[in-house]
């Protein structure tokens, strides 16, 4: 495999998502104040399941995901 390939692993999409999104142009003085930044986010999108669809609905997934069931 490739070192990087984020489309092999699709939460690497999620993670992207909330770097861009929560973690974006500020600076964090604690690691409390990453684990609120991060919990506010996977809570956002846990209540957002179009948003999480869209980064990992990949067609080969799903194919994948159907021969195995």
């Amino acid at each position: 495999l490739p070192p990087y390939s984020p489309e092999l692993n699709p939460v690497e999409h999620v993670w992207e998502y909330l770097r861009e999104n929560a973690f974006k142009n500020f600076s964090l003085n604690s690691l409390d104040e990453v684990v609120d930044i991060l919990s506010d986010g996977l809570n956002f999108l846990s209540n957002q399941p179009e948003i999480v669809r869209s980064m990992t609905n990949f067609d080969w997934l799903n194919t994948l995901c159907l021969t195995c069931n």
